[in-house]
């Protein structure tokens, strides 16, 4: 058997050349650098030596010019195999210092055998003439010429991978940075966000995410609300007609924005504005919800208590004085401000908070329609103007969201709610309303929204697709990751059980089919992996998980879960199993 000494600083070099060289007859051993190479071929002289260049201690082209001087090894043919020394004058060199052969990494291993066999079954070398350890003048300079070479290279590679890494290091921190700030965000937001799934069909959507200030309006904890629906939160008082307006809205893809009186857990009632908004994928798939909530009792007591001092002025005086007064203390805690305007003088009146939204002085600032509009962004006046001029002549009601301009030219987001009192013969006499400075609220929204995308795309870039398959009406819904991983397109594809059982591998389907039946019957948990085969032919490997979802008597209604590509995983244990049979021959 052909004893042959392998020579690499590379564990993986060194166990791919010992499996291919034992596999075809060869006896390997090792060695990471030259100096361990010479120690063990000096003890036991192979046959044959095939080695790196680049490697520590000593290099290859040192080892071989300690190996072509060495009487005892001169006679020993050596292979160059290197991946860093791969110009013209590398193995000009390496030839001129008796190398018996010059390869480049990687080689076929085919290609890679049959040169070693060659170089073997030639005779034995002619006495080298190769420099000794004294070495001639001008090989020597080449050989300094050329580590200094590799030497530039190697440094210059390492300049710009530590240079792209020191930009990936400050990315990642920028990126830490926002996503520490959205984070902070939403946990100091005194407006209430949840976020629940998209599955709208019974038993509705769960809530995957709550802020602390849900848990502080509802005195439930994460640990009462996370994977319920939102319904927990309805009661007696609690209009069914708001509630399927939402429900239509989301259907429809739309934000729903609406009132409605919630329960606490302890019971008490809440009357809470309430916003729904769909969240997109980049394909636009519905992907979530989220529902920013805010308690209005407050402000709609103020908002009563208004209208109720209003309608008793003339018989409640001093009653209508100490609700006003009630009502500025609510407005001071609330931050509401309110305004009244006599429609036949046009006198208008301002509360405190008011002008501490529009940044005036009580003392030094007469109110007054036109001045109010002044201070209006010009974008916005004609709106806002014609919204006052529609809830004349309509319902009474109105409600506007515009922008403020300050004197020192920052923007304000305000939001208008008023109602109009008529006579007894349905003229106008008057415009009550309240003003809200909601800024925070519009950038807490927006960050929301920004936040909301982010995740979205760091489940896409997973490459994790998703998927619900509802088993009473036998329906698939696929989010967009999933039709990527099938290579479908969302028209061509029937969306029910049959036709995805069609897309796996026909070796896997009868396997995989028996493991969902299992899953459905009673195990509940579905894993496994499998292969699907694309519309243009290609086969691809699939991990995939699921869970079953139940009603009270414990019949299946429904299976989530996910898909994951592992097609390059599964063909590197492949590639090994296959070089784990090569060192088995």
């Amino acid at each position: 058997m052909i004893r042959v000494l392998i020579v690499d600083d590379k564990d993986e070099n060194l166990y791919y050349l010992e499996a291919l060289l034992a596999g075809h007859g060869y006896q390997p051993d090792t060695a990471r650098h030259g100096a361990e190479a010479l120690e063990k071929a000096r003890q036991s002289p192979p046959d044959l030596v095939v080695s790196d260049l680049l490697m520590p201690v000593m290099d290859g082209y040192t080892l071989l010019r300690h190996w072509k001087a060495d009487p005892l090894l001169s006679s020993i043919k050596f292979v160059v195999y290197t991946a860093t020394y791969t110009e013209a004058e590398d193995e000009r060199l390496a030839m001129s210092l008796g190398a018996d052969a010059f390869i480049l990494k990687p080689s076929e291993p085919e290609e890679l055998l049959a040169r070693i066999t060659e170089v073997q079954s030639r005779g034995a070398p002619a006495p080298s003439t190769a420099p000794g350890l004294g070495g001639d003048e001008g090989l020597m300079q080449a050989y300094s010429e050329t580590l200094i070479r590799k030497l530039e290279q190697k440094t210059l590679q390492l300049q710009d991978s530590n240079r792209a890494l020191l930009e990936d290091i400050a990315a990642r921190e920028q990126a830490e940075a926002r996503l520490h700030l959205l984070n902070a965000a939403l946990v100091q937001s005194t407006d209430a966000v949840m976020i629940t799934d998209s599955v709208l069909d019974l038993p509705g959507p769960h809530i995957v995410f709550a802020n602390p200030a849900f848990t502080r309006l509802t005195g439930y904890g994460l640990d009462d609300i996370i994977g319920k629906n939102p319904r927990f939160l309805q009661g007696p008082r609690t209009d069914r007609t708001v509630i399927e307006r939402l429900r239509a809205d989301l259907e429809r893809g739309e934000t729903f924005v609406g009132e409605t009186v919630n329960y606490r857990k302890d019971g008490s009632e809440y009357e809470q504005e309430w916003q729904v908004a769909p969240i997109r994928d980049a394909q636009g798939a519905i992907t979530h919800f989220v529902s920013v909530q805010r308690d209005v009792t407050a402000r709609n007591s103020a908002m009563r208590a208004l209208q109720d001092s209003d309608r008793e002025q003339q018989q409640l005086g001093e009653r209508l004085e100490q609700e006003r007064q009630r009502l500025l203390t609510a407005q001071r805690v609330a931050k509401i401000g309110s305004w009244e305007t006599d429609l036949a003088t046009g006198g208008v009146v301002w509360s405190d908070e008011t002008h501490r939204i529009h940044e005036t002085e009580p003392a030094t600032f007469q109110p007054t329609h036109e001045r109010f509009l002044q201070c209006v962004h010009p974008d916005d006046r004609a709106r806002v103007d014609a919204a006052l001029s529609d809830s004349l002549t309509g319902a009474g009601q109105g409600a506007t969201e515009h922008r403020l301009v300050m004197a020192d030219g920052r923007i304000k987001h305000v939001e208008e709610r008023w109602q109009v009192e008529r006579g007894e013969d349905g003229t106008p006499l008057r415009a009550i309303g309240t003003c809200q400075d909601v800024t925070e609220r519009m950038r807490a929204d927006a960050e929301l929204r920004d936040t909301s995308a982010r995740l979205v795309l760091a489940t896409q870039s997973a490459q994790i697709g998703i998927w619900d398959w509802d088993i009473v009406q036998d329906t698939l819904v696929w989010d967009a990751q999933m039709f990527r991983l099938y290579g479908l397109e969302q028209d061509a594809f029937e969306k029910v059980y049959e036709a995805w059982t069609q897309r796996l591998h026909p070796e896997d389907r009868a396997r995989v089919q028996a493991e969902i039946s299992d899953a459905v019957a009673g195990m509940g948990e579905y894993r496994t992996r499998f292969r699907i085969v694309c519309p243009d032919g290609e086969v691809r490997d699939i991990e995939a998980n699921g869970l079953v979802q139940r009603d009270a008597d414990g019949a299946a209604l429904r299976m989530i879960g996910a898909n994951r590509d592992i097609t390059e995983q599964m063909q590197a244990d492949r590639r090994i199993r296959y070089l784990n049979r090569i060192y088995a021959m």
